[in-house]
């Protein structure tokens, strides 16, 4: 049996299947992983920032901290990463004017100066250690297989 070309070129299905394999072989390996976890600071939450995975051969990914300190990469380089932990600023939560004109309430941005209020956002923990934001000097490295996993990530 054989193929016809454009060209009128006639090749064996073998050649074919041949020149298909690596491409059909490499659809098939994935190269991501799915990755949820938390980060803790001293046994608290860091809850708010990013964490980025760097593979060895340069790909990268990251995802946002929740309040909980929850993250997830959905495509989470494969293999031997190394991770960076960077908390985000503190942001004070917006406060409620009250004594706008016709009933309505408008929202009063406070200054950066402010401390944050009862409910915002934390940011960076005291005395959160810069060598997390470096992935040469953070020392955290994990290994991200395919499919989903967990990767809690402790700091002190």
């Amino acid at each position: 049996m054989s193929r016809t070309l454009s060209g009128g070129h006639r090749l064996p299905v073998w050649v074919v299947v041949l020149l298909l394999l690596p491409v059909l072989a490499g659809c098939g390996g994935k190269r991501t992983g799915f990755v949820t976890g938390k980060v803790t600071f001293r046994g608290q939450p860091v809850t708010s920032g990013a964490v980025t995975f760097y593979s060895e051969d340069g790909r990268v990914d990251s995802g946002q901290l929740s309040i909980e300190g929850n993250y997830t990469i959905a495509q989470a380089p494969r293999g031997v990463v190394k991770v960076t932990v960077v908390p985000g600023q503190p942001r004070p939560a917006p406060k409620l004017n009250k004594s706008v004109p016709g009933g309505v309430s408008s929202v009063e941005h406070p200054k950066t100066e402010q401390p944050p209020t009862h409910g915002a956002r934390a940011g960076a923990p005291p005395n959160f250690p810069k060598k997390y934001h470096d992935p040469d000097k953070s020392g955290l490295t994990y290994t991200v297989t395919g499919g989903e996993q967990t990767i809690n990530i402790r700091l002190d």
